[in-house]
């Protein structure tokens, strides 16, 4: 295993704060540069242009996954519709949804890898990433994004499915050599008891919060941000408790992901008050 070290130190929680915001700014705002010289250029620099280069890179990263699973996903979709007479699409919400989910998957991941346990990591990446990814599709189909059941399912079902891919990973590891099996069957009795707690409340949440004037079909994904902050503040917490160095390494890891998101939707606003047409 590799030499990590035992504290957790200014810089490096400023390292795993940071590193999913600036992956994300990276990945979607490879043409930043060439944006930002184009408006100094056309002296077309506002205060809405961070925002505008935010949003942009945002758009560039969820084309891409679009580009990458719709393709590939649309038969299964042709096929329901074939099956049961239905006239279901994916919802474009799907994107963001996935996106924030990942969130969830990215930052145990990161912190395990840090931790030199790459073989865990990737057993648990081969589980929550699927997860992530059928949970988003999932909800995406839901004809009526505007009705409150299914706000509620979009908060409770990505939260759900991570758990139990989170859940399934541990109770492989426990068989897998070296194994732990009182380490790893205590983590998936944690992770049921979450779920008892969280999952009720996500579906009470989601559907309270779309009678909420201003968020409509927006609540689903802000109940599941939610979660994924507190989770990540969770991690924080018991982490420095602890002085478990992974597990505050994947609170700040979440944390950051979480004002990644945030990030994102302040954009969203300013430059829909700026120009309606520009909303995600």
């Amino acid at each position: 295993m590799a030499e990590t070290p035992k504290t957790l130190t200014l810089l490096g929680a400023l390292k795993d704060f940071g590193w999913l915001p600036l992956t994300l700014l990276s990945i979607g705002g490879g043409l930043s540069i060439i944006d930002i010289s184009e408006r100094i250029v056309f002296d077309n620099l506002t205060l809405a242009t961070p925002f505008q280069i935010i949003l942009d890179g945002y758009h560039r990263i969820t084309s891409l996954i679009g580009a990458l699973v719709e393709p590939r996903f649309q038969p299964v979709a042709d096929w329901l519709n074939a099956q049961f007479d239905w006239n279901v699409h994916l919802q474009p919400f799907w994107q963001s949804l996935f996106v924030l989910a990942m969130v969830f998957v990215l930052g145990p991941i990161r912190s395990m890898w840090r931790d030199g346990r790459w073989g865990t990591s990737a057993l648990v990446f081969c589980f929550m990433g699927p997860s992530a990814l059928v949970a988003a599709l999932g909800v995406g189909l839901l004809p009526f994004v505007d009705a409150w059941w299914a706000q509620s399912l979009i908060a409770a079902v990505p939260l759900g499915l991570l758990l139990l891919g989170v859940a399934l990973g541990g109770a492989v590891y426990q068989l897998a050599p070296p194994s732990y099996p009182e380490e790893a069957w205590d983590g998936i009795v944690l992770l049921a008891n979450l779920g008892a707690v969280m999952l009720p409340i996500a579906l009470v949440l989601g559907a309270a919060l779309s009678f909420v004037p201003g968020l409509g079909d927006g609540a689903g994904v802000l109940v599941l941000g939610g979660f994924v902050a507190f989770i990540g503040a969770s991690q924080i917490y018991y982490g420095l408790e602890e002085k478990d160095l992974e597990k505050c390494r994947t609170g700040l890891s979440m944390l950051g992901g979480f004002v990644a998101a945030a990030l994102v939707l302040l954009s969203n606003w300013v430059m829909a008050m700026v120009s309606p047409a520009t909303q995600a």
